[in-house]
């Protein structure tokens, strides 16, 4: 994955229910109508993605966007580490999009094949204490800042819901007190010095606000309303860590205004969210069934911690799996090397046509002893717009579900 990046594809993602022939709603047509209307007229920050791009392109100065645009661009140029700490479903859905969308080992590159981006590590309020200064020796050694040259600032960026994560919030001040110097000594949090910067993305009136007024945050985006909501990672929480990291945000807003305009436009028959929903409610129709996804590689293995806490689900009700099939990997396929006679049992006869397989088509794909799965999701490439419009899509069947078990 090259930090310059080829023009991204808009192609639709795709998704077929379990079974022969072509999906039919069956009983469940008048619930699934009027669940979708409900969601339409009602969307509860559903539909956030479009009032962003919407207000993006007709004032742009003045949008939301830009102005996290702006400040991603000045914490990438100034530091080359980011620590991001996120309460809720910001932390996971943050990783899921450095991992499909970066370089698989980003932080193995220099700042010049990063394309000035800085390395990004995760913390949250699990964190044990020998990874919590595990990680400052990586960032802080010694317990202080390394210098105050470009390659040695850093800088922490914290998001909190508004149930304020007590957890996430001790380790926010772990850190700011390594910015100063104090953190080996157990002291507590004080202003950061040059070699650590604090940035922070606050709902109103949360734990998180009262510690940025009181350090005087450097880079400090207030009064974030929806953090904790479905979407709440098309919050600045979420937006502004993949700024930083280069991650193309407004493609992902646009994949998942795409997702919402499918739903909002597709009938019943041929609409991902209206399947994607009915057949997760077949799979348990008295309680949310858990959801696993399969497939799609490391790069999605973050996918179900986020959609679990935008979904609650009982293990207890079943099991529903979703099989990920990625179509086109963002670099061109690796042919196998021709083999000696004799030197690969599983050709029956050498050197025949080996070197035009590649070498993921002959690997088994993860999940392959999973349950069957109900439904298949394509996505015509794991990049910035499709990865929108799965977490668009996950997040309304999410809600048309919840509306189904109330009426049926």
């Amino acid at each position: 994955m090259s930090v310059i990046r080829p023009r991204h594809p808009a192609d639709p993602l795709g998704l077929e229910a379990a079974g022969t022939g072509p999906w039919e709603p069956g009983p469940l047509a008048k619930y699934l109508a009027e669940a979708h209307a409900a969601v339409v007229a009602t969307p509860a920050g559903l539909d956030l993605a479009q009032a962003l791009l919407a207000e993006y392109d007709t004032r742009r100065p003045e949008s939301r966007l830009f102005t996290l645009l702006r400040v991603a661009r000045r914490i990438r140029e100034a530091v080359d580490r980011l620590v991001i700490v996120a309460g809720g479903a910001v932390g996971p859905a943050t990783r899921l999009f450095a991992d499909a969308c970066c370089h698989p080992f980003h932080n193995q590159l220099t700042r010049g094949e990063r394309g000035g981006r800085p390395r990004l590590f995760w913390l949250d309020g699990r964190s044990g204490n020998d990874e919590l200064y595990g990680l400052l020796d990586v960032v802080a050694p010694s317990g202080r800042p390394r210098g105050g040259d470009l390659l040695d600032r850093w800088a922490v960026l914290a998001a909190d819901a508004p149930r304020d994560d007590v957890g996430n919030h001790a380790v926010v001040q772990f850190l700011l007190a390594a910015g100063t110097g104090s953190a080996a000594s157990g002291g507590a949090a004080h202003k950061p010095s040059v070699g650590c910067q604090f940035v922070a993305v606050t709902a109103p009136s949360s734990r998180l606000a009262g510690l940025a007024e009181t350090l005087g945050c450097g880079e400090w985006v207030r009064d974030v309303a929806g953090i904790d909501a479905p979407l709440g990672v098309f919050t600045a929480a979420g937006l502004l860590p993949a700024a930083i990291a280069g991650i193309d945000v407004v493609q992902l807003l646009k994949g998942a205004a795409a997702m919402w305009l499918r739903f909002t436009e597709a009938p019943v028959e041929v609409n991902p969210v209206l399947i994607d929903a009915a057949c997760c409610l077949e799979a348990g129709a008295e309680t949310s069934p858990e959801r696993r996804f399969a497939g799609g590689g490391r790069a999605l293995a973050s996918l179900a911690e986020w959609h679990h806490h935008i979904r609650p689900c009982s293990r207890a009700a079943g099991l529903f799996v979703s099989r990920i099939i990625v179509a086109a990997s963002r670099r061109d396929q690796r042919g196998l090397p021709p083999f000696p006679a004799g030197g690969d049992p599983a050709e029956p006869e050498p050197n025949a046509g080996c070197g035009e397989r590649s070498a993921p088509a002959l690997m088994p794909c993860p999940g392959e002893d999973s349950p069957a799965a109900a439904v298949t999701i394509r996505l015509p490439r794991l990049d910035e717009h499709a990865l929108g419009q799965l977490l668009q899509l996950l997040s309304l069947s999410a809600a048309v579900e919840e509306r189904l078990r109330q009426a049926v």
